[in-house]
């Protein structure tokens, strides 16, 4: 039994030694991937502000071009019943969008330039979708980048989450 021990002594400790210099060695690494992150995390911030400013720009470019037809569903916005000349549609709220201007009374939205304008909704509201849809998964990745930024797997961290603007890392998770 004590031959057993001399031998496995050197082994174990052999073992340890290599663990930490693959430790030292990915903490060296880490370092080097950190900077790297940090800038990524920079430009994506950045996108995200661009994407937003662009998606704010299409929302009341999307509002102008709207055709405005007169329909059953209108009411009078002003006091005296219609007689300050605007008019404006009752819709669900929107609360992703403002709400559109009102018309102009004795309009119908009817005439040839109004259907120039639906084509041109519909291909803002085309490029709205899209430009949502790019916003969404730069931000998905920008929230990636985040947690493994404020938890590397250098450090042991092998699980991460993100609930809007706090984030967790986890060791390890024991239950029972």
């Amino acid at each position: 039994a004590e031959a057993r021990l001399r031998t496995a002594a050197p082994t174990w400790c052999a073992l340890v030694a290599r663990e930490k210099a693959l430790l030292s060695d990915a903490k060296a690494k880490w370092k080097v991937e950190a900077e790297a992150l940090k800038l990524q995390m920079g430009a994506m911030e950045q996108t995200v502000g661009l994407l937003e400013r662009e998606v704010k720009a299409q929302e009341k470019a999307l509002e102008r071009a709207e055709p405005r037809e007169a329909s059953p569903g209108w009411r009078s916005d002003s006091p005296g019943g219609g007689l300050a000349g605007t008019m404006s549609f009752l819709r669900p709220p929107r609360p992703d969008r403002a709400p559109l201007p009102p018309l102009v009374e004795g309009g119908t939205g009817t005439d040839a330039s109004s259907s120039s304008s639906a084509g041109d909704a519909a291909d803002i509201e085309v490029k709205l979708g899209m430009l949502e849809d790019k916003l969404t998964s730069t931000q998905g990745e920008l929230n990636e980048c985040r947690r493994a930024h404020y938890f590397p797997a250098s450090e042991g961290y092998r699980l991460r989450f993100s609930v809007r603007d706090m984030y967790i890392g986890f060791k390890d998770l024991h239950l029972e």
